[in-house]
């Protein structure tokens, strides 16, 4: 039994990410993943009525003369989310914790995957794996992904994405789109990350709360890790502590989307007090104009 509180989250991602979902979002989503779900079948000439948006442009560079991509289907898509539940994941400070903007990501996202009859599973991940959804469809099916995120109590405090990694493409015997939540407290993943960019298409969701990015004027505080539980007192009315503190904060963030660019993944940063629609539509819109480029 779900007790009242939970059934007004959930409730409220309902209604709010069936607002975001439709027009221009889902039209997003399917021109962001369509290279994904349908196989090169050849380059041929331009003919007249052809979608100007195929056209090869290598290709017709080279022999003077218009030529596009064909492509064959190879519906349905499936999408993973991945989402780290560790005792981080419940940090919040901007009115949502990780996992409570986590949970509406993947809720909406669910939904643009079901409008394109797309399938979607989960796997809920700490150490090691705590919960896994098989890939299914259905309006019940993406309610119970949104439930069981939020609703997941994990009694382990540690992450480790190498080993969510691991088990993840363990358990998807085909091409994913994989949906990584996480905030990457954690080191050591890279050549798992690398290895699952290889076999899928992997998006990185860096995961911010505000006071990780900016400290308050709030005088001296201690600040407690919540995976490691160490603590440390910080002078926070000082500028010049708190200037530091940004810089090192933007400092890490560029460096860590370098290195999950480097892996071959295509990382979105999501502050977890601000909208994360308009983000998500850039990364839509990103991705279909590699695809159109034939990058």
């Amino acid at each position: 039994m779900l007790n009242a509180d939970l059934r007004k989250k959930i409730e409220y991602i309902k209604i709010m990410t069936r607002k975001k979902t439709s027009g221009s979002f889902s039209g997003g989503y399917l021109s962001a993943f369509r290279g994904r779900g349908i196989e090169f079948e050849e380059v041929r000439e331009y003919a007249a009525g052809d979608d100007y948006r195929a056209i090869d442009w290598n290709v017709t560079a080279k022999t003077g003369r218009p030529h596009i991509k064909r492509f064959a289907e190879e519906r349905e898509l499936t999408l993973f989310f991945a989402v780290d539940v560790s005792a981080s994941a419940d940090f919040g400070t901007g009115g949502k914790t990780k996992k409570e903007t986590a949970a509406e990501m993947v809720c909406a996202l669910a939904f643009a995957a079901g409008l394109n009859r797309d399938r979607t599973g989960l796997l809920l991940f700490s150490d090691r794996s705590e919960l896994r959804v098989a890939p299914s469809k259905g309006e019940w099916h993406y309610l119970r992904l949104t439930r069981d995120l939020l609703a997941f109590e994990c009694r382990e405090k540690k992450t480790s994405i190498s080993a969510a990694l691991t088990d993840l493409d363990e358990i998807t015997s085909k091409r994913a789109v994989v949906f990584l939540f996480s905030d990457f407290i954690d080191s050591g993943w890279e050549r798992a990350l690398k290895q699952t960019a290889v076999r899928h298409d992997l998006i990185p969701v860096v995961l911010r709360d505000p006071a990780e990015l900016r400290l308050p004027s709030c005088g001296l505080m201690e600040f407690a890790d919540g995976e490691s539980g160490q603590t440390v007192f910080v002078d926070t009315a000082s500028p010049a502590v708190r200037r530091r503190y940004e810089e090192t904060a933007a400092r890490r963030d560029r460096e860590l989307m370098k290195k999950l660019r480097k892996c071959g993944a295509d990382p979105l940063l999501i502050e977890t007090d601000r909208d994360w629609i308009d983000p998500l539509r850039r990364l839509f819109f990103g991705r279909e104009h590699r695809f159109r480029e034939g990058v």
